[in-house]
């Protein structure tokens, strides 16, 4: 088995038509991962534009947690990674996404 990284710069919010192209980009991502999953862990990494820990569902953030789901993917974030030049605004936006598997794989291999 392999490794496949992806990164994703996902559409912005707050832009008329953004649900539509941003659930576009995550359908080409699942096509991607399709394709790839079976030889490959998958990695993907990148700007999600969404907050993935929000409580209240989007129709962007039940898409893309969707896809997380279908591939037993999940999310690590270390923290707010963005904080506008005032200072006013900090969120988490960036992300990395690894399948459940490649942990287990790390966490076994630290334990030996």
């Amino acid at each position: 088995m392999g490794l496949f990284i992806v990164s994703v710069y996902m559409p912005c919010r707050g832009l008329s038509g953004n649900s539509t192209e941003f659930c576009d980009c995550v359908d080409q991502l699942r096509e991607i991962i399709l394709k790839y999953n079976t030889d490959n862990f998958i990695l993907v990494g990148g700007d999600f534009n969404e907050n993935l820990g929000g409580a209240h569902g989007s129709r962007r953030l039940n898409y893309l947690r969707e896809l997380v789901n279908d591939f037993d993917l999940k999310l690590e974030n270390p923290g707010e990674t963005y904080l506008d030049l005032r200072g006013n605004e900090c969120t988490e936006i960036d992300f990395f996404s690894v399948q459940r598997a490649v942990r287990a794989i790390h966490f076994k291999k630290g334990r030996t």
